[in-house]
């Protein structure tokens, strides 16, 4: 499997600068052996010099000396060693900060370490120390350095503050990542609101949080109390940062923890997460008992949603309140905060048995009589109340009085989860032998068929406490990607029929995924329009992932393209610019953030006939500027749709699937499994090379009557990614 689009693009233009280094020390070397000029090798020695500072990189350290850092609390020792700091481990000291007595806001950090396994450090970023807060103790943000069996290196840690922001039990792939005894590299980027880490390339943590804009960077030696632990060593090298020009690593496919109240980053709406909650409104819920929220026991206010203290009267409270759609299986997030004493749920697969009868999420304080109720603690917070307790380190559940981030995953085969915190805390499967058995000796034993509704509402429960909610967010996990591929449509496919046609023959298609071309949503459309085609769409449950194929051939067509692009919230043009225009166009995918995915066009065409033509002109382009593989114009010029696709990788963003009936300027488009193409072997390919775009079918064929052939070629691909499936 291949790591994220751009850290390979960003892997290939390091790599390409070094073997540019290499050749330059050997032309000095035979410059040296010919006696030529010592002003021409001097000349070649600062084209090094130049590389080495390319993009914008600040070294922090220059081998030497510590200049620019002071340390901080504890007294654990920093010294120079053959070109590397190194810190040493004291006994019965405070954690100990080497800081840059610069601050910086907005940044990509990287540097490389080497730890011995049984220690425990961190690299502190946007960090701070002020004599009024806990006299001058280091806080902030904190990647981790954890070689330990619980391996969280690169997790996010809120040092003498929050805590834990970001564990690794967030994202499991990444805790292989660090290499034990080996140096590693550690990769910071902070823009904006948006914290992210890599540990030797692997995306580690996503965080999404405003608390801290700017700070200091600091490494840590941690503190020990075990004689045994007196020096350990911990050491950094090639410590460098960028301030300006700043181009984030793509890495969208990670859970994202966003700390920001009722505020979806943009990453969250590409995963396909949505707010149940705005912060403002009671829109999305209503009375378990009614079609109307209720008008007392609850309250919208300072971007809570908050359900009352009834003191006990039952003509206070407010009852219970329900999401006003039903969700099958789905990832609900919600942040929740209690008085003390108080009680409540989250709950699902209600409504066979009643409409406030289901599975509960408990949120509770511990300290409630209820907690101490059912058996082993089956009604403490985080349970599958009164059938599976919560198992989890009481630490990291947050005071009474704080928020706690709570989280329920339902997989579409009913394999259930329960987090708190970023601890998954229960897990069991609905409806196996052993939820039966649990249901069987519960208090509702009694309910025939118990929670088996295919789909319900989410509840959140008046328990007559004071209990305050935000940052309800879910997203669909109904919706099943053959064997990993996101099936699309490439509207041109289509080119005869409404939008309104266009989506409704996708939905019969069973294809969640549009790009739409201007048969569908013109590029002369108006703001109006544009937002009336895109909520179509959502209507109909297809997302518009891009547009076109769009042609540009002028600077003022670029800047139309980018507009209507931003207003439809496509996140790619799948375009033709000019190659003269090239340039500009990169200045437009920085402005705007969004990507462009060059279409070839095989045989004949002048601009791109092949995914090469393209990628040669912009591989040293922004990250933002790829490539739109068309396979049915590969064959035509008899090259492997396979080779494109795995030696250009880095800049594929899209794929259109067809067959041709030749590999020759006059092969025509078939239905797929007719034709030339090994589809099969370029399947496996792309799941293989673990491609994350989309895998859109553009039929030419048929432009009156494609849906027979539409349906075909869907059926021949998923028979064979059928295959694939273990």
């Amino acid at each position: 499997m291949r790591h994220e689009n751009d850290y390979f693009c960003n892997y290939r233009d390091r790599t390409r600068r070094l073997l540019t280094i290499e050749t330059n020390m050997k032309q000095i070397s035979e410059l040296t052996m010919r006696n030529l000029s010592l002003t021409l090798i001097i000349s070649l020695l600062l084209s090094i010099t130049s590389l080495a500072s390319e993009q914008g990189w600040i070294y922090l350290f220059d081998g030497k000396n510590l200049d620019g850092w002071e340390q901080l609390n504890g007294k654990a020792k920093y010294e120079v060693v053959d070109g590397m700091i190194v810190g040493t481990t004291v006994m019965n000291t405070p954690n100990s900060f080497l800081r840059t007595k610069e601050t910086y806001g907005d940044f990509i950090f990287e540097v490389e370490l080497l730890i011995e396994n049984n220690m425990n450090s961190g690299v502190q970023f946007r960090s701070l120390s002020d004599p009024s807060y806990k006299n001058g103790r280091v806080h902030g943000y904190q990647c981790e350095v954890d070689p330990s069996a619980r391996a969280w290196s690169g997790g996010i840690y809120d040092e003498a503050r929050r805590g834990w922001l970001y564990p690794l039990t967030n994202n499991e792939k990444a805790r292989s990542a660090f290499k034990l005894g080996e140096w590693n590299h550690y990769r910071i980027e902070c823009i904006g609101n948006t914290l992210r880490t890599f540990v030797n390339g692997q995306p580690a943590a996503y965080l999404v949080d405003d608390m801290t804009a700017e700070g200091f960077i600091a490494l840590q030696v941690h503190s020990i109390r075990d004689q045994s632990q007196e020096g350990k060593q911990i050491k950094w090298k090639n410590i460098r940062i960028k301030t300006e020009n700043l181009r984030p690593t793509k890495a969208e496919d990670i859970f994202v923890v966003n700390l920001i109240p009722n505020q979806l980053s943009k990453a969250e709406k590409k995963q396909g997460w949505k707010l149940l909650f705005d912060g403002k409104t009671s829109n999305g819920w209503k009375s378990v008992k009614s079609d109307e929220f209720p008008k007392k026991g609850w309250t919208v206010e300072n971007g809570e949603l908050t359900v009352l203290s009834s003191d006990g009267k039952e003509k206070n409270r407010g009852g219970d309140i329900i999401t006003t759609e039903k969700f099958s299986a789905f990832d609900l997030q919600f942040e929740f905060k209690l008085k003390e004493a108080a009680n409540s749920g989250i709950k699902y697969f209600t409504g066979n048995n009643g409409p406030s009868i289901g599975l509960e999420y408990q949120i509770l304080d511990d300290e409630h009589p209820d907690a101490a109720k059912g058996v082993i603690g089956n009604r403490t917070v985080g349970s599958l109340y009164d059938l599976i307790p919560a198992r989890y380190d009481r630490r990291f559940v947050k005071n009474v009085g704080e928020w706690n981030l709570g989280r329920l995953v339902v997989y579409p085969d009913n394999k259930v989860e329960h987090w708190v915190n970023g601890f998954k805390v229960v897990e069991y499967e609905r409806g196996s032998a052993i939820f039966d058995a649990l249901v069987a000796r519960s208090k509702y034993a009694r309910y025939e068929n118990f929670a088996m509704a295919e789909e319900s509402p989410i509840l959140i429960q008046d328990h007559n406490d004071e209990v305050h909610f935000r940052s309800i967010k879910i997203k669909d996990l109904s919706k099943k990607e053959e064997a990993g591929i996101k099936l699309g449509i490439a509207s041109y496919s289509l080119r005869e029929f409404s939008l309104e046609e266009t989506l409704a023959m996708a939905n019969k298609l069973g294809i969640d995924r549009i790009a739409l071309k201007a048969f569908h949503l013109p590029l002369d459309a108006s703001d109006k329009e544009i937002k009336a085609a895109i909520q179509k769409s959502k209507d109909a449950g297809v997302e518009v992932y891009g547009g076109g194929v769009i042609y540009m051939k002028s600077q003022k067509e670029v800047d139309h393209a980018f507009k209507y692009a931003e207003k439809a919230g496509m996140e790619m043009i799948i375009g033709v610019p000019t190659h003269e225009l090239l340039p500009y166009v990169e200045e437009k995918v920085k402005k705007y953030d969004i990507r462009l995915a060059i279409h070839n066009h095989g045989p004949g065409d002048k601009l791109y006939p092949s995914a090469e033509s393209a990628y040669e002109l912009i591989k040293d382009m922004d990250c933002r500027m790829g490539l739109c593989i068309d396979i049915g114009h590969t064959k035509r010029i008899n090259r492997s749709p396979s080779q494109d696709l795995n030696d250009f990788f880095d800049r594929v963003f899209d794929i259109h699937i067809k067959d041709v009936t030749k590999a020759a300027h006059d092969g025509r488009t078939c239905e797929v499994g007719r034709g030339v193409i090994d589809i099969p072997q370029f399947l496996k390919d792309v799941i293989d090379s673990g491609y994350s775009g989309t895998v859109a079918l553009e039929y030419e064929k048929d432009g009156k009557d494609p849906l027979p052939g539409m349906a075909e070629s869907f059926g021949y691909i998923r028979g064979v990614l059928k295959t694939f499936e273990k």
